[in-house]
């Protein structure tokens, strides 16, 4: 067992001490367990946690010797492969924009209408989750889990049609900028054929193009991928790997562009993207789909996955927080979105060799609906597990309580893992 795995199960069972503590209490009529605050991103990741409820289910502490069902809570702790060394080489990180009117791929992206909605809603990236909570959340306490609603027949508004009559009108399109950027590991010879890992949303993950926090300062809750990369690399805990991370269009392109089941985003990437890279800063990516992996949360998780199920000739590696396998972007292939995963796609075909690490938090999207909407995180993610079991995948599945969607505490717990358990058994050809 490592230092941090030692130190992380001593605080987990601090915590539950605490939790045990707190319920004995609340029974002896000497403290009151306090209420539970509505469930949103910035609130989940701002409050401290509920106790455990009497007939939790046990944790399960993730082990990168086993594949299966693992189960994590509070305290969530920082690993410290996001902590930068000073004996450890640094990777450089090439950072450039690509216009989309030289894309066949992705040309335009459709211009929002006014007063288009918040963060949150389809095809949107995740809010940021540091805001300053309100005081009334501050004496709250977030849940477990949250149940989802019962059932109560047949969905509504499941149809693609606009609701309220009238047909929405035709969308304006424009031209956008695409932000890209490329980890490089130390000790790279150029135009040499590297294993590779495609992470879509790349603001999130790169220092130099994450969104400020509240306070207008910058984030130092994000799980930055350089730092982590530049330690498991020299640590022997993965491959020397390249990393792309790619931005999505603007708004509402980010769903057409990752909620879509079929083959264009994984074009866009192989016949466009990585050429470019290659082309104009001599880097290389192995044809090997075993040295091949894809990344992705929320919505990205769907466009991860597609590349890797739809040609597991040219990728065989997966890692998904938070996915967003719910009914979004309906077409004739999926008429239920990336639903039609866990529902149809896997359970009726023959297993892939497709090696994939999921996450979902017991607060996730939509955890108070009920299956019928198709827009449950939580169902829709243990449906992927059950299923993934049950057709002998190679997986791992992540369940973390207390927390939210696209949790950064979670992330940064993690992640580090993560990268680990996908790439074992990765041998250079």
């Amino acid at each position: 067992m490592t230092k941090f795995a030692r130190s992380h199960q001593a605080a987990i069972v601090l915590a539950l001490a605490a939790s045990a503590l707190a319920a004995v209490l609340s029974a002896q009529g000497t403290a009151s367990a306090p209420p539970t605050v509505p469930v949103t991103p910035a609130a989940v990741q701002a409050v401290v946690p509920c106790p455990r409820p009497a007939n939790a289910p046990p944790l399960v502490p993730v082990r990168l010797d086993r594949d299966g069902n693992f189960r994590i809570a509070p305290p969530y702790v920082r690993d410290p492969a996001f902590n930068p060394k000073p004996d450890v080489p640094k990777g450089r990180v090439i950072r450039f924009t690509m216009s989309s009117a030289d894309s066949k791929l992705f040309p335009t992206a459709p211009v929002p209408p006014a007063r288009a909605g918040g963060p949150g809603r389809a095809g949107q990236a995740p809010a940021p989750a540091n805001a300053n909570p309100s005081p009334a959340a501050q004496t709250a306490c977030v849940p477990a889990w949250t149940d989802p609603a019962p059932a109560t027949g047949p969905a509504q508004g499941r149809g693609g049609a606009a609701r309220g009559g009238a047909p929405a009108a035709a969308p304006q399109h424009q031209i956008f900028d695409r932000q890209v950027a490329v980890y490089v590991p130390a000790g790279y010879v150029p135009n040499t054929p590297a294993p590779f890992i495609v992470v879509q949303d790349e603001r999130w993950y790169i220092p130099e193009d994450a969104p400020p926090g509240s306070d207008g300062k910058p984030r130092t809750d994000l799980a930055f991928m350089p730092v982590m990369l530049d330690n498991l690399i020299h640590e022997k805990r993965i491959p020397p790997i390249v990393a792309v991370l790619l931005s999505p269009g603007p708004g509402g392109q980010r769903t057409i562009e990752y909620d879509t089941i079929s083959d264009r985003y994984l074009n866009f990437v192989d016949t466009e993207v990585l050429p470019r890279i290659t082309r104009d800063y001599q880097v290389a990516f192995t044809a090997d789909p075993d040295g091949r992996a894809t990344f992705g949360e929320s919505s990205g998780s769907p466009a991860a996955l597609n590349m890797a199920w739809l040609a597991p000739n040219l990728y065989r590696r997966v890692i998904s927080y938070s996915g967003t396998f719910v009914a979004l972007q309906r077409n004739a292939v999926a008429p239920n979105g990336a639903w039609d995963y866990h529902d149809k796609f896997i359970p009726n075909s023959e297993r892939k060799p497709i090696r994939i690490w999921l996450h979902v938090s017991g607060n996730d999207n939509g955890s108070n609906t009920s299956a019928e909407g198709m827009r449950n995180w939580v169902i829709a993610n243990n449906r992927m597990a059950d299923t993934l079991k049950s057709k002998g995948y190679a997986y791992q599945y992540v369940f973390s309580e207390a927390a939210g969607h696209v949790d950064r505490r979670v992330q940064l717990q993690t992640m580090p893992e993560a990268f680990e358990w996908v790439w074992k058994g990765y041998k250079p050809r």
